[in-house]
């Protein structure tokens, strides 16, 4: 690479163009109420402070849920924006109009949510955007081919995807060109050290820095692009950024400094400025993004290798070089988001498929909407571990997965790889629900989608080990680890469905509760052979076996299990046969564990009825000898009652996970585990059938 600054250079009084970039999103599904802190903390008094200050330009990026919530609520808010965009004082940054991450959602869905977003930026504002936030900051190569034909000319990203380039810190200034398919595309490289220095330093340190770049004696732009909640919604930032006057402390100082320091927009320096050269980037996010991808053995190592080399005096040698994962890798890391995910892709061709074009529009504009990138990752605090945004991502992919099926004839039954992991799944569907069922993960059930709700009830998360969890915390045992093993426990497997367990004799709830039992079985998370899966008329019929054992004494005690799954109108059965295969007489406690949710486990209109009892989702229960087991919700107005064929013991508990806030571990319901339960006997060759109907229906 030919170096473009000269190694000496006239040091003297010189001149930068300050170009700064703030991102404010907010995603799909979020509490109305968080939204409008985040507007009355942040982004308001921002916007109207700057507004003050009609001579220092910014660029700013909002998300499309942002601007549709602030469009219909705060209309002074949109017209301040819209007059400033007028004046030239503001650049608006484009993006995919939802706010997902390009790179991983179907080319397609990409170039619409993206022409979207301009749209309505045209419609509202009289322009369309020169240039994208990338969601995430997550960089793909194949991004300017993404982008083709939008109009967009420039991105903006992280100075570290520049570093991991080879490129040097002394040329991070202006921009770069890039291509894919020879499509190009400016990129912009983003100070860490303002990232650093802003809003958070005193503001001399912050001018101190631009000075000593001003006197390298050339005229260089320097890009500052972070989180619009650090101005404001990050704790102790309102007080700091408002009350205390940084931000107006900040806009007089740029003004007082403009004879060397000229507050510019990105579009604006790209018509005055040429780019520098070609350059190919790596794939990558921001540093903490790729350490968060690493699946948990793998990030504890890489957290000891950094730690390692901090000791040394050359670790700045090293640390451009030094990245995780990628952000994609959220999705193999976590079972729950790669099942939305690859449901969302899978629907998206379906809907590719629909020959009524507004029907389709329907479709694509719900389907759009289930891309939004926050509930698909975990950092240390919230994303995937926040079951409403979670659920506000799984509504509209139903609405969508409705207006599709709207098209078909039910029932249907369909066999393919679903998850794209080599394995076949089975999706069923009728005019009711509608499941995924995964043969090669013990033929349970990892979607179930009421459709006259809107309601995925399989939306729980499995209780992850994570490596802040290691970390004490400010709140007692609740930030060690003991904490999370003695009262919440880590889970051997994906929570799923119709899971088939053989207890141990001395299991208790408690222990079961905490994945601390013994399991004699070998089918929770094994193989089944898919034998059948077919509809008629207004029935569903999946059987599936398991040749598998039961564990005790070191000795494999050989067992047939026969699961049929028949689905007819708003009732789902899971009938089991099983067969000893052995010589001898089996003795077991065998038990079908359904994981659901109802969103909150505390509240007093969720609740567990049976024996003319009603208990809270949250509770810890086992009841022997029930004939039935009702679940009920008179929030969404879902009453489910489980009725099996022998009276069965019942167990529930309810699924916490524990991630940060504030800088204390916190626990989350994530859904209740219910666990029907039946002694059986069998002598040598002998079988045995239980059975459980699941019926839903409205109260």
């Amino acid at each position: 690479m030919i170096p473009l600054i000269p190694s000496a250079v006239r040091m003297g009084q010189g001149k930068i163009q300050f170009i700064w970039a703030l991102h404010n999103h907010q995603p799909v599904g979020n509490f109305e109420h968080v939204v409008r802190d985040c507007i009355a903390n942040a982004y308001k008094p921002l916007l109207e402070t700057i507004a003050r200050y009609p001579k220092v330009k910014i660029n700013l990026h909002y998300s499309g849920p942002l601007l549709e919530f602030m469009d219909r609520h705060e209309p002074a808010f949109i017209e301040l924006l819209a007059e400033m965009i007028r004046r030239g004082q503001v650049e608006i940054l484009g993006s995919g109009f939802y706010e997902p991450v390009l790179t991983a959602i179907p080319i397609h869905d990409a170039r619409g949510q993206v022409e979207k977003m301009n749209a309505w930026l045209e419609r509202r504002f009289g322009k369309r955007a020169s240039g994208i936030w990338p969601a995430e900051r997550v960089w793909e190569p194949n991004l300017p081919a993404i982008l083709a034909g939008s109009g967009t000319r420039y991105t903006v990203l992280d100075n570290s995807h520049f570093l991991a380039a080879g490129l040097k810190q002394a040329h991070l200034f202006g921009y770069y060109w890039t291509e894919s398919e020879n499509k190009r595309l400016a990129l912009f490289p983003a100070s860490q050290r303002l990232r650093q220095l802003i809003p958070f330093e005193n503001l001399d340190n912050t001018f101190a820095y631009f000075r000593r770049i001003a006197n390298r004696g050339e005229e260089l732009a320097l890009t500052y692009a972070d989180d619009g909640a650090k101005f404001g919604v990050w704790p102790r930032t309102h007080h700091l950024v408002f009350s205390e006057g940084y931000l107006e402390a900040f806009c007089e100082k740029l003004i007082e400094n403009s004879d060397w320091i000229e507050t510019q927009t990105f579009s604006g320096y790209m018509d005055q400025n040429q780019g520098r050269e070609l350059i190919y980037l790596p794939t990558a996010s921001y540093p903490e993004m790729m350490e968060w991808s690493l699946p948990y053995d793998a990030r504890i190592s890489f957290e000891a290798a950094v730690r390692d080399l901090k000791v040394r005096h050359d670790f700045d040698r090293f640390e451009p070089f030094l990245h995780g994962g990628m952000w994609k890798s959220q999705l193999s890391k976590y079972a729950e988001s790669n099942r939305l995910h690859k449901k969302m892709q899978w629907l998206s061709g379906k809907i590719l498929e629909m020959k009524d074009h507004g029907a389709r529009a329907e479709a694509q504009e719900f389907l759009w909407k289930s891309q939004c990138n926050s509930a698909y990752w975990h950092g240390t605090k919230g994303g995937l571990y926040l079951n409403h945004l979670r659920h506000g991502l799984w509504t509209p992919l139903i609405e969508s997965e409705k207006c599709w099926l709207s098209t078909q004839h039910l029932p249907r039954v369909e066999v393919t790889d679903i998850d794209c992991n080599g394995k076949d799944e089975v999706v069923a569907q009728n005019n009711h629900v509608s499941l995924t069922i995964h043969p090669a993960y013990g033929g349970s059930i990892t979607e179930c989608h009421l459709l006259n709700w809107n309601f995925n009830l399989s939306n729980t998360l499995t209780r992850y080990r994570e490596p802040y969890h290691n970390t004490p915390g400010k709140a007692g045992d609740q930030g060690k680890s003991g904490f999370i093993e003695n009262f919440i426990g880590y889970d051997w497997y994906v929570r799923g469905i119709f899971q088939d367990h053989f207890f141990a004799p001395n299991t208790t709830v408690e222990k079961f509760s905490r994945c601390n039992y013994g399991e004699w079985g070998d089918f929770v998370n094994l193989p089944f052979t898919l034998k059948q899966a077919q509809s008629d008329n207004n029935r569903i019929y999946v059987e599936m076996e398991r040749d598998g054992g039961l564990y005790w004494n070191q000795e494999k005690h050989s067992l047939r299990l026969i699961k049929r799954i028949i689905v007819e109108e708003n009732v789902i059965r899971v009938i089991y046969e099983l067969i000893n295969q052995t010589t001898e007489n089996l003795s077991m406690q065998f038990g079908t564990e359904i994981n659901l949710t109802l969103l909150v486990g505390d509240a007093t209109d969720r609740y567990f009825k049976f024996n003319n009892r009603k208990v809270l989702l949250g509770n810890l229960l086992s009841e022997p000898d029930l004939t039935g087991f009702e679940i009920v919700d008179e929030m969404t107005g879902i009453r489910q009652n489980l009725t099996p064929s022998d009276p069965a013991t019942f167990w529930s508990f309810p699924v916490e996970t524990a991630s940060i806030s504030e800088d204390t571990l916190e626990k989350q319901y994530q859904g209740s585990s219910i666990t029907a339960i039946w002694s059986i006997e069998l002598a040598a060759g002998q079988r045995a059938t239980r059975q459980l109907n699941w019926e839903v229906s409205p109260l």
